[in-house]
């Protein structure tokens, strides 16, 4: 059972997903008609019984980009000293802090998303799934994407059959969602203002906090 301070990071390991849980706000939030009242859970990690759809969840950053984004977030509960350590070790991660906000090398490309992509496929493929009427992969990135880009990596997620094993493919970054709807082979950006952003990310650390009180009890 994991301690969880008020006000401060969130530990590495919980009872419920960080991510799962985002995961499942943006989607209640976004689509509320399709996703509603999903359930945490595993392979695939979110379900909605009642329209028969599984959503599996993935990061795709580096390891040493998760790191610098949690040496972020602990910044502002940090001495001096301490922080400039923190600083430090963003920059040798990859990383820039500057005025305040990260800076990651990430944001150009959608390799990474790729990669999770197609390891999924595999996954969804050789791990015994719950079998529902279809599957839906929601992946949290940093990847800032006009629309060549986003036209683009249509192309290459049709190319690859990504639809075959994923109807849907939503990719979460700053202030926007990305949805990949491969039976009408179109894309849409979704914007997200950073208040309603930062509100999800709320309302998922408090599904953590109540995971770990239920832990307890």
């Amino acid at each position: 059972m994991a301690k969880i301070e008020k006000d401060c990071p969130l530990p590495p390991h919980t009872k419920r997903d960080y991510n799962e849980c985002y995961a499942k706000v943006v989607l209640e939030s976004l689509y509320p008609e399709q996703f509603n009242g999903l359930v945490l859970a595993d392979k695939p990690d979110l379900q909605s019984p009642s329209n028969n759809i599984g959503i599996e969840v993935t990061v795709a950053e580096k390891k040493e980009t998760l790191e610098a984004e949690n040496l972020y977030s602990q910044l502002p509960y940090t001495d001096f000293s301490e922080k400039q350590r923190k600083i430090e070790r963003i920059r040798q991660c990859g990383a820039k802090y500057e005025d305040g906000m990260l800076f990651t090398s990430e944001r150009n490309s959608f390799d990474l998303v790729n990669k999770a992509v197609e390891g999924k496929i595999k996954k969804l493929q050789d791990a015994e799934y719950l079998q529902l009427g279809e599957y839906h992969l929601f992946v949290i990135s940093s990847v800032y994407a006009d629309d060549s880009m986003l036209q683009d990596e249509l192309e290459f997620l049709q190319s690859i059959r990504a639809g075959d094993s994923w109807k849907k493919i939503y990719i979460s970054v700053p202030n926007a969602l990305y949805c990949f709807t491969f039976a009408r082979a179109t894309y849409e950006k979704v914007f997200i203002d950073s208040i309603t952003q930062v509100q999800h990310g709320t309302q998922a650390r408090q599904m953590v906090e109540e995971g770990e009180k239920d832990d307890k009890t």
